[in-house]
Formats: structure tokens, C-alpha cells, sequence
């Protein structure tokens, strides 16, 4: 079964709900792999809630740079997972960063950004 990427929403060593939302959805349609990318030693308290959501796989990508940049890291990290793994997709939260970072991973990868919006 091909991988699902799921790009991991986290703050102040949390995980976000949404993140868990779209692990299950990407059960759905392939093996959903987390993607998290912070700061070094983000991934550590996330790992227990990523695996009961249900991610067969975390991949970590962590860097003190990160918190340099906004959203071209996750970017990056997401386009060369597309690159190395062909996933089935890539699911990521529809907040204001993740619209962002959908559309430029689009954009790279020469892919399609379906997003949701609400009113």
C-alpha cells in the first residue's frame, strides 16, 4: 500500500488535532506516514500521540533553522519526501501556513492543491 504523507500542525510540544484528523483520513487512502519538522527535539513528544492516531511511519526533520524561516522548510522536506517515496498523497491542514505550503509544494513538484474552504 502506498504511503500518505501528513504534514504534522504541532505547538509548544503538542500535537494539534487536526493532525491526528488527517492521519485517519490518510488510513483511507494509503499508509499514513507523519512528516514532522521543527526545531531539534520536537519530534520526541509527539511520537506516542502520532502512532495511537494511527501513522505507520514518522518521518523526523529536524534543524535549529527552522524557526528562521516561515514555511519553506516544510516545503522542502515535503518535496523531497515526494520525491523518494512517490506517496499517494500528501494531506495537509487548511490553516493559513498549510494553504501556503500546499500550494508552493504544488507548484515544485508539479502537482495539484486541492484545498478546503469555509465561510
Amino acid at each position: 500500500m502506498a504511503e500518505v504523507l501528513v504534514l504534522v500542525e504541532h505547538a509548544e510540544g503538542a500535537l494539534k488535532k487536526v493532525s491526528a484528523e488527517l492521519i485517519t483520513a490518510a488510513r483511507a487512502l494509503g499508509e499514513p506516514a507523519a512528516v514532522v519538522v521543527g526545531v531539534p527535539g520536537t519530534a520526541a513528544p509527539l511520537v506516542d500521540g502520532l502512532k495511537a492516531a494511527g501513522a505507520a511511519k514518522i518521518y523526523v526533520a529536524e534543524s535549529d533553522l527552522v524557526d528562521k524561516y516561515l514555511i519553506t522548510p516544510a516545503v522542502d522536506v515535503l518535496a523531497g519526501l515526494a520525491e523518494s517515496s512517490a506517496p499517494a498523497g500528501v494531506l495537509i491542514a487548511a490553516t493559513a501556513d498549510g494553504k501556503e505550503i500546499a500550494g508552493r509544494l504544488a507548484a515544485r513538484i508539479g502537482s495539484v492543491c486541492w484545498s478546503t474552504w469555509s465561510t
